[in-house]
């Protein structure tokens, strides 16, 4: 009876330690961490039994939900876009990579700080990946959630039973139609490996500054026709993108303006491509659409027997979905619209700091 009696006591001392990290309250979960935590030690000092020691070692990972300075960053970002004229006709998400009392702070910090006909014409909303299932929004902002603390090595977020997390991050990532913001508090060096975060930072990396970049990856396996659209695209001033990865599959090209991107699939890379490639590469551009990407393929067929014709039918369906060769202007305008924005943003939590 004594020991379930303990199992009680200190299950309903971690209940209590899980209230007190919500949202409006970091400090008192703080407090309430450290207080349930020296009353264990006293226990463990006084020949605690296994219970006590099991429940000490599963207190000591234990790490706050909620990252404070990420919450307040991502609510003066927004506010400084809603001051912006271009994000007029916006609509706005943040995601919570680790627990929904990330989402909870923003969410009580949005209702506080910008007024209720802003947030339901922007359509704000605040949640996880899955809140996000199937719905999109013209900037997302992405809250990690999780900091690098001094002498303590970042537990790695790795691909979750049957792939699980990975499909959160693919979905968190996917749900931007025009902007993806990542705001987090860790150091990137120290990621190891097979950490779903590293890649993330790497992907972002990978199309952050190539709006320009007029290179083709010499080390990959890419078909002479693949090489030849490239080619032609280049030639046309489009930004464009080679063998693009999401998740475990690989997109042929990637034509990019702004923030928006276009999958392009060539169909008949080589002479012995089968009728059954073609099947798997459909089946791989569905899960892909339902991840929020649209697609144009090319046939090898009809490029070779008129390449100017086919090149010409392509930037027509490019321009249709709002891709256009880029400029240097458009580039510069668009890092001055982003820079306003950041300068706004700390320029309210400033203020909000002294308040």
């Amino acid at each position: 009876m004594k020991k379930i009696f303990c199992y009680i006591l200190l299950s309903f001392a971690l209940m209590m330690l899980v209230a007190c990290g919500k949202p409006d309250s970091q400090k008192a979960f703080e407090k309430g961490f450290k207080e349930t935590m020296s009353e264990i030690d006293k226990k463990m000092n006084e020949g605690g039994n296994e219970a006590t020691k099991m429940i000490a070692k599963i207190l000591e990972k234990a790490t706050y939900k909620v990252n404070k300075v990420e919450a307040e960053t991502i609510v003066s970002l927004i506010e400084a876009c809603l001051a912006m004229k271009e994000y007029k006709n916006s609509t706005f998400g943040v995601i919570s990579l680790l627990g929904d009392e990330q989402a909870e702070l923003i969410q009580n910090l949005i209702v506080k700080r910008i007024p209720a006909v802003e947030i339901e014409s922007h359509k704000i909303l605040c949640g996880n990946s899955a809140s996000f299932q199937g719905d999109e929004r013209n900037v997302i902002f992405i809250s990690l959630v999780d900091s690098s603390e001094e002498n303590k090595p970042l537990r790695l977020v790795g691909e979750g039973i049957d792939g699980a997390t990975r499909k959160r991050y693919n979905v968190a990532i996917s749900r931007a139609k025009d902007q993806l913001w990542i705001v987090h508090s860790i150091d990137k060096s120290s990621l190891k490996e097979g950490d779903l975060r590293k890649e993330l930072f790497e992907y972002i990396d990978s199309i952050k500054e190539n709006t320009f970049e007029k290179t083709i990856d010499e080390n990959s396996i890419i078909s002479d026709f693949e090489n030849e659209i490239v080619k032609r695209l280049l030639e046309k001033n489009y930004t464009v993108k080679q063998q693009w990865k999401v998740g475990s599959y690989d997109i042929d090209i990637v034509a990019i303006y702004g923030d928006k991107k276009i999958a392009i699939e060539c169909d008949g890379k080589s002479s012995n491509y089968t009728e059954a490639e073609t099947i798997i590469n459909l089946k791989e551009q569905e899960v892909l659409e339902r991840c929020g990407w649209e697609f144009i393929r090319v046939r090898a067929s009809q490029y070779f027997r008129n390449p100017d014709k086919a090149i010409k039918e392509l930037i027509l369906q490019l321009e249709e979905k709002g891709i256009y060769p880029n400029n240097k202007e458009i580039q510069s305008n668009r890092v001055e619209l982003l820079d306003s924005i950041k300068a706004e943003a700390l320029e309210l939590m400033e203020k909000y700091e002294e308040n």
